[in-house]
């Protein structure tokens, strides 16, 4: 069931241009007969609480409204009590469910898509056995409320091999990359320190790659390439050489001397590069009898003026530590 659900898109099947509906409501501001201005009672942030209120507290401002006071985990819109408050109040005012008279055809869908995907993951759990499985311990990464879900992370690497492939899986999903869906978008990077924990050689492409496309996720995935080791500091320096920025940014967070050796290297091959400034950045560990020669680099008129302000940064770091 979780290839199913890790590999799902969207599939939304209306064809309704992705309009509001505007039966019997104020689409914008007014003033209340005191002369208050009142909230627009939808727009993009309105249409975010609503969907997110139906996909993951059953509908229920008050639970909503419970877990942003609180600060919880699921308090994943950036907005505030007192609008949710707002709309709260105009959906009493009006009798009427807000969802139901301002989504439109493909915001219900994707909601009730949120929820199949909440019952599917919780039906795993219907079994009256207390048998483990990596399924369970996924569905439960997933569905965890603990806002750093170490025990879980362990539990799913306690499976070992076995849950690379689902792992690397929900890494990638981008349905669980979005946090209208089980997991408020942060499912994959749990997956990714779970790979991390696991040590798999396997998993450092798909790791690069989601480091690449998700720039929110940058602190998870390169702390499972540190974990994983030589295998993908050797992966990043291959890219690097390349003129990928992203590998090179991933490499200078394993801040070693083999590291700074090879930025050291690519220094100086890559004078003119976009990307010479974090190569010299990356020299910091170099040792004591190449730092010479590196000092020398900032009289080079090939390097940029950046470049040539890192160069100057670290010789001046490593002179107040003689």
């Amino acid at each position: 069931m979780l290839h199913s659900l890790f590999t799902r898109s969207y599939e939304l099947e209306t064809d309704e241009e992705d309009e509001i509906i505007e039966e019997g409501v104020e689409r914008y501001p007014s003033s209340d007969a005191d002369g208050n201005e009142q909230f627009y009672l939808i727009d993009e942030e309105d249409r975010d609480i609503l969907m997110h209120r139906d996909a993951h507290f059953g509908g229920s401002f008050d639970l909503m409204l419970e877990a942003y006071r609180d600060g919880e985990k699921s308090a994943v819109v950036d907005t505030s009590c007192r609008r949710i408050e707002a709309l709260q109040k105009q959906e009493v005012g009006l009798q009427n469910n807000l969802a139901a008279l301002l989504l439109t055809g493909r915001d219900a869908e994707k909601v009730a898509m949120s929820r199949k995907m909440y019952r599917d993951l919780g039906s795993l759990f219907d079994e009256e056995t207390e048998e483990k499985t990596l399924q369970k311990a996924i569905a439960s990464l997933i569905l965890s409320e603990a806002e750093d879900p170490v025990d879980e992370i362990a539990h799913v690497a306690e499976f070992g091999q076995e849950a690379i492939q689902p792992l690397i899986e929900l890494m990638q999903s981008e349905l669980f990359q979005d946090p209208l869906f089980p997991g408020y978008g942060l499912a994959p990077s749990y997956a990714a320190r779970a790979l991390g924990e696991l040590k798999s050689e396997k998993a450092i492409e798909p790791l690069i790659q989601f480091f690449e496309n998700n720039p929110d996720a940058e602190e998870a995935a390169i702390q499972a390439l540190i974990s994983i080791g030589k295998p993908a500091q050797e992966l990043l320096m291959r890219k690097a050489a390349h003129g990928n920025e992203e590998a090179l940014i991933a490499l200078l967070a394993f801040a070693n001397a083999d590291c700074a050796l090879f930025c050291f290297d690519e220094l100086k091959k890559h004078t003119h590069s976009p990307i010479a400034h974090l190569l010299a950045l990356g020299c910091e560990l170099l040792p004591e009898e190449k730092r010479k020669e590196f000092a020398a680099l900032e009289q080079d008129p090939r390097f940029s003026k950046e470049t040539k302000e890192e160069i100057h940064f670290l010789v001046t770091i490593w002179n107040k530590h003689l």
